[in-house]
C-alpha cells in the first residue's frame, strides 16, 4: 500500500488540511474509490474503511490485478464543519457551494488539445485522452480555493481510472445509484450484490457532480468526433448507501464485500467469490423521480418505507399542523420506487419530503437538486 497525502491550498494561518489517497496493486486497469464526498454523509466513509483493510490482505497476497485507488476521506473541509453539535457536511460554509457540484469540465478542452490526433485505434485514443484531461487539470491556474485545491486533486486521481465509484447516502434511503444509461448493464451486477433497490440513469443531470465529471466527457466526445473510435472508458457510479445513520459494522463489510465481488467479476481481482444474493434492480430514468413536497408546514408522519414500490395515489406521508388542525395526506402521482424520505421530521416550504423513482419521464434540464 501506498499512501499519498496532498496539501490543500489556501487553509486558514497557522491550520493545514490534507487529503490521503491509499493506492493498492499495480497493473493497466485502474479502480478509483472515494468516500463521504458530502461530509456528512458517512456510510462510504465506514465502507472505506473495510475496503481498506481487506485490500491491504488482498495485495498482501497477489490477488490485484490492476490499481485500486481508496480515498476514505474525500472532504476534510466539510469534515470539520460542526455548528453546535449538527454536522453540515454538504456545502461549504464560506462559499456556500455544494462540495458535490462543479467540477471541472474536461471534454472542451480536451478536444481542443487533440483535434485531428484521434483515429480508429480505441487504446490509442484512450491513452491520448488520458493525457490530455491530466495536462488540462496540470495548466490550470493556481487554485483560487481551498474547495477548488480539493476538486482538482480528486479528479486528477479519477480521471485515468476505468471505474470509479462515489460513495454517498442520502438521508434516510433504501440504496440507490447514478450512472449513464451506456453504462447500467456493466453496473447491473453491482446493484445484485449489494441490493441496490433503483438505478437511476442520465447522460447529463447537471451541475458537473464528480461522477459525471468523471464518465460524461468520453459520451461527449465520441459525440464530437464521431469519426474516431472512442469508448466510454470511465465507468462511474454515485452510489448512495442508505441514510446517513447506516453505519453499523455488519452494513458496512456487507458493501465492501459487494463492491469487492463486482470488481472481482470485472477480473480485477482474483479468486473465488460468491454470486450475488440478489437480483439487479432496475435502471430507470433519472427524468422520471418525483419530488414530493408538503402542502403546509407541520410534523410528518410517514406512511411507506424507504425501497418499497409505490403506485399512484398511495398515502406516502401525513403532514399535520397542530395549530390550524390542519392535516394533510400526501399520496404518490407516479408508479416507481420510494428510494428517499426526509430525515427531519418538520416540513418545510421548497424542501422535498419523499423522491419516487419511476420509468415515465416527468422532468427535464437539471435534474440534480442542491
Amino acid at each position: 500500500m501506498q499512501r499519498i497525502d496532498h496539501r490543500l491550498p489556501w487553509s486558514t494561518l497557522g491550520t493545514e488540511r490534507t487529503l490521503s489517497v491509499f493506492r493498492f496493486g499495480q497493473g493497466e486497469r485502474k479502480v478509483y474509490i472515494q468516500a463521504s464526498l458530502h461530509a456528512d454523509e458517512l456510510p462510504g466513509m465506514r465502507t472505506a474503511w473495510e475496503l481498506k483493510q481487506r485490500l491491504a490482505k488482498l495485495e498482501e497476497q497477489g490477488m490485484l490485478n490492476g490499481v485500486i485507488e481508496l480515498v476514505p476521506v474525500a472532504n476534510p473541509i466539510g469534515l470539520g464543519q460542526l455548528l453546535q453539535g449538527n454536522h453540515q457536511g454538504r456545502f461549504e460554509y464560506g462559499s456556500g457551494k455544494n462540495f458535490n457540484r462543479d467540477f471541472t469540465e474536461l471534454s472542451e478542452p480536451v478536444a481542443q488539445m487533440l483535434d485531428g490526433k484521434l483515429g480508429d485505434d480505441p487504446r490509442a485514443n484512450i491513452k491520448l485522452i488520458r493525457q490530455a484531461m491530466a495536462d488540462v487539470l496540470d495548466q490550470l491556474p493556481p487554485a483560487g480555493s481551498e474547495l477548488a485545491g480539493m476538486h482538482r486533486v480528486l479528479l486528477s486521481h479519477a480521471c485515468n481510472a476505468d471505474i470509479v465509484l462515489d460513495l454517498h447516502c442520502d438521508t434516510d434511503a433504501s440504496l440507490h445509484m447514478y450512472a449513464l444509461p451506456q453504462h447500467w448493464p456493466q453496473w447491473r451486477s453491482l446493484s445484485a450484490y449489494l441490493g441496490v433497490s433503483v438505478g437511476l440513469l442520465a447522460e447529463d443531470s447537471g451541475g458537473s457532480s464528480f461522477d459525471e465529471a468523471c464518465s460524461l466527457p468520453w459520451l461527449r466526445l465520441a459525440k464530437k468526433f464521431p469519426e474516431a473510435q472512442i469508448p466510454l472508458a470511465c465507468m462511474s457510479t454515485t452510489l448512495e448507501l442508505g441514510g446517513q445513520s447506516n453505519t453499523g459494522k455488519v452494513e458496512a463489510q456487507a458493501y465492501a464485500e459487494g463492491i469487492l465481488a463486482f470488481l472481482a467479476g470485472h477480473g480485477l481481482i482474483s479468486g473465488e467469490w460468491p454470486q450475488p444474493a440478489h437480483e439487479p434492480c432496475e435502471g430507470m430514468p433519472f427524468e422520471g423521480t418525483e419530488m414530493i413536497y408538503a402542502p403546509h408546514t407541520g410534523v410528518l408522519t410517514f406512511l411507506r418505507e424507504a425501497g418499497e414500490w409505490v403506485e399512484p395515489g398511495e398515502p406516502l406521508f401525513e403532514v399535520v399542523d397542530p395549530l390550524n388542525d390542519r392535516a394533510t395526506t400526501v399520496c404518490a402521482g407516479t408508479a416507481g420506487v420510494l428510494f428517499a424520505i426526509e430525515k427531519l421530521r418538520y416540513a418545510q416550504p421548497g424542501y422535498w419530503m419523499a423522491k419516487v423513482a419511476g420509468r415515465t419521464p416527468l422532468r427535464s434540464g437539471r435534474l440534480l437538486s442542491d
